[in-house]
């Protein structure tokens, strides 16, 4: 497929690019957080009285994202005069990694982290496309325009199935192989146990290995006592959760996104008053860029670091071993085109979709991207919006 072999070529020096971009467009950001970006701030009207909310996410103390998500739900009480407030509850104390959608439907929570990649694909089959390979942009902040664009017509409609509201997707790396023994072709891979969180299965059987799929909280353990080889994981959350001590290597891979996903409650989005939904919802599609620059972008050299100073070894594949990889997870995509319309479902519209708008965002930075997205927010994420 021409879209593999153009991501295989360009997705280590696109990111190079956009990493090296970081500290240029941080003012984006800064901006953005002390609600000092143009068109950011929107008027609030209603004289109703605060709401008290519940925001709630199951990542531990040293998530690099984790803090990032609190901030966010604290500034939507700026961004709303204190009209909406939310109490925050992290590290699993009202929900685990797998039950998000569970507790945003019952009321546990208003506003939660909710993991499509660790749903069941039967469940969000179009939602978890980007766990297919090289389908996601190398440019991490284009790939979270192109999730807002799709949303309506792919995302939104299997959330409202599930009796929750799509919030946002936000890029936080690419999936790569960790590893206790050194991947430098095709060939080292075969035969090994190597957890994963929700990746197709068919995937693993393409590479010739087994994967042990578990919440991204039993991965260290699991590492630890040898039930694994390694993992299939994004250096935010190997940082986080410190598997560089059981792990001696990264394979760079750039295999597919890890991307993590916000939903929000039904009966708390309808009972706001209108001006109250606009900012709530305007804030879930400009939010992404922030999350992404900050829990990934900026971080990409530190974690390399880290990574060194603990003895790891990082490996670029040849380009003959990439060939080799790529040419072994080809048919992947075709076939999950060929289940999904025999289920009535417009999967090989979402593949030509993506291509679609990877070649129109392609080239964005993330703050002409924010730019885009606060000017021109994307209606049809939550219906009647």
């Amino acid at each position: 497929m021409v879209l593999i072999r153009k991501t295989w070529r360009c997705a280590t020096l696109a990111l190079a690019s956009f990493a090296f971009a970081a500290t240029a467009q941080a003012d984006f950001v800064d901006d953005w957080l002390k609600l000092q970006y143009p068109g950011q701030v929107l008027p609030v009207t209603t004289t109703d009285a605060p709401l008290q909310l519940k925001f709630s996410h199951p990542a531990n103390p040293t998530s690099l994202i984790g803090p990032w998500w609190e901030r966010n739900a604290k500034l939507l009480g700026d961004l709303t005069d204190g009209k909406m407030q939310f109490t925050v509850y992290g590290g699993a104390t009202l929900h685990g990694p797998l039950d998000g959608f569970k507790a945003v439907r019952g009321g546990v929570s208003d506003y939660a982290m909710c993991y499509s990649n660790m749903e069941p694909q039967r469940n969000l089959p179009m939602s978890k496309v980007f766990e297919l390979p090289f389908l996601v942009s190398p440019n991490p902040q284009a790939a979270n325009r192109v999730f807002i664009d799709l949303a309506p017509k792919y995302f939104t409609p299997e959330y409202e199935g599930r009796g929750v509201y799509f919030g946002n997707k936000h890029f936080m790396g690419y999936q790569d192989i960790y590893t206790k023994t050194p991947v430098r072709t095709l060939a080292d891979l075969k035969g090994m146990k190597i957890a994963a969180q929700g990746t197709a299965p068919e995937i693993g059987e393409a590479l010739g290995v087994v994967f042990v799929n578990m919440p991204f909280t039993e991965i260290f353990a699991a590492l630890q006592q040898g039930i694994v080889d390694g993992t299939m994981w994004v250096d935010a959350g190997v940082v986080a959760w410190k598997a560089y001590e059981v792990v001696n290597y990264v394979t760079r891979l750039n295999l597919s996104a890890l991307h993590l996903d916000q939903c929000f409650s039904q009966d708390m989005f309808g009972s706001l008053p209108p001006d109250l939904k606009r900012i709530f919802y305007n804030n879930q599609q400009q939010i992404p860029f922030i999350f992404t620059q900050r829990g990934y972008v900026d971080k990409v050299e530190e974690n390399e670091q880290i990574y060194r100073d603990n003895g790891m070894e990082i490996i670029h594949l040849e380009p003959a071993a990439r060939e080799e990889f790529k040419q072994a997870l080809q048919p992947i995509i075709e076939s999950w085109i060929e289940t999904y319309e025999a289920e009535d479902l417009p999967a090989r519209e979402l593949i030509e979709d993506i291509k679609r708008l990877n070649a129109k965002y392609g080239d964005m930075t993330g703050e002409e991207l924010l730019r885009l997205t606060v000017d021109n927010p994307v209606p049809g994420l939550v219906s009647g919006m």
